[in-house]
């Protein structure tokens, strides 16, 4: 498998997209039991006016709770709501993918990882 070397920029906008990839597998209750989980850690009248998980991905990155180097937080969140396989995805491509950010590295991309869970999801044979 090549190795390709990415600059900050690129590797910024492959983890925003494999987000809104994220964001698309969480439901509108799952939405809500995330963002109540959250409320010890945020501004809970900040997470009140959330309303899709595309928002709340983009406010737990900007506040420092997820990144390039550690997906940890969103991680925990995903195996506190139940949906664990999606979870254990996010804790792979993590360690896989983003996150010899310090090299500036990748082996995968993570949106092909993303279509292999769909598909395993759905039961769609790829």
């Amino acid at each position: 498998m090549e190795l390709l070397t990415a600059t900050t920029g690129q590797k910024n906008a492959e983890f925003n997209r494999f987000l809104l990839k994220i964001a698309d597998e969480i439901t509108k209750d799952e939405l809500d039991g995330m963002k109540f989980l959250c409320e010890d850690d945020l501004p809970k009248g900040r997470l009140d006016s959330i309303e899709n998980p595309r928002e709340l991905l983009n406010f737990l990155k900007v506040r420092g709770k997820i990144g390039l180097d550690d997906v940890s937080y969103l991680v925990s969140l995903l195996e506190d709501i139940g949906n664990i396989q999606l979870a254990n995805t996010v804790m792979e491509l993590g360690e896989m993918f983003f996150f010899n950010s310090a090299v500036g590295r990748c082996q995968l991309n993570p949106l092909m990882m993303i279509d292999l869970y769909q598909a395993e999801v759905s039961g769609r044979h790829v």
